[in-house]
């Protein structure tokens, strides 16, 4: 195993630096708006790392290069990131080039992308209903709200148009902004997502218009892209849609 140079203080990441949590679920959605759910990696959150270097010194660069030449690209899987009290013990480069810009004289800048090759143990919540933050609101701005349906529909040559539905009525879905959220609020968000393991289980959500309680939500996507902009500021966005 080897450790990835130290960027700056005790950190190998500058920040804005963008972590993603992936699952992996198998959905069969019914006509009837039901859906039958597999995880096919069952408790295994593979994680990727964008680390952006922007304006950093010769000396930093140089032990990036040495650390990458030595990674030989992608051949090494055994790369340990240490971030936000975390150890990521068996990360890979996601790509075989390497290149650095050198903006200004003397100052470089560079991207870097780590992805798992094994899956980590995160710690996972109790499940339940979605997590509110700390002050109580289900979501920050901007915060959307819509409904879909499941229609058939037929045009033929004259214009004329015939739709069957497929649901008796619409299933409400859900984009929650987190613009500047605390650590606190962030770890209750994402041991809630490693618990539902992505799109897998089903949880409650309450729509903060009109107080309504939705038992059969999901997250909407196996990813959960988050992106650390300071130390306890960070920013996300999670899409959230209700099955029957």
């Amino acid at each position: 195993m080897s450790s990835f140079p130290i960027t700056r203080g005790s950190s190998q990441a500058l920040y804005p630096c963008t972590q993603t949590l992936s699952f992996l679920t198998e959905v069969c959605e019914f006509r009837d708006g039901s859906s039958q759910r597999w995880a096919r990696r069952p408790g295994g959150c593979i994680v990727t790392w964008d680390f952006p270097y922007e304006r950093i010194s010769k000396t930093k660069k140089d032990a990036i290069k040495t650390a990458v030449l030595a990674a030989k690209g992608q051949q090494s899987t055994s790369i340990s990131l240490s971030v936000a009290g975390i150890t990521f013990p068996t990360m890979s480069l996601a790509s075989d080039t390497f290149q650095v810009t050198e903006k200004v004289t003397t100052l470089y800048g560079m991207t870097l992308r780590f992805v798992g090759t094994a899956a980590q143990a995160l710690t996972a919540g109790s499940g339940g209903a979605f997590p509110a933050l700390a002050s109580g609101a289900a979501s920050q701005l901007p915060f959307s709200q819509g409904h879909r349906w499941a229609t058939e529909e037929k045009t033929v040559d004259s214009g004329s148009k015939y739709t069957y539905a497929f649901w008796s009525a619409q299933l409400q879905q859900w984009q929650l902004g987190f613009t500047s959220i605390s650590d606190a609020d962030l770890a209750a968000i994402m041991q809630h997502f490693v618990w539902a393991q992505g799109r897998y289980r089903a949880f409650t959500f309450t729509d903060p218009e009109d107080s309504t309680a939705y038992t059969k939500a999901h997250y909407a996507s196996d990813d959960l892209v988050i992106t650390y902009n300071g130390p306890n500021q960070t920013s996300l966005t999670v899409s959230l849609e209700v099955t029957r």
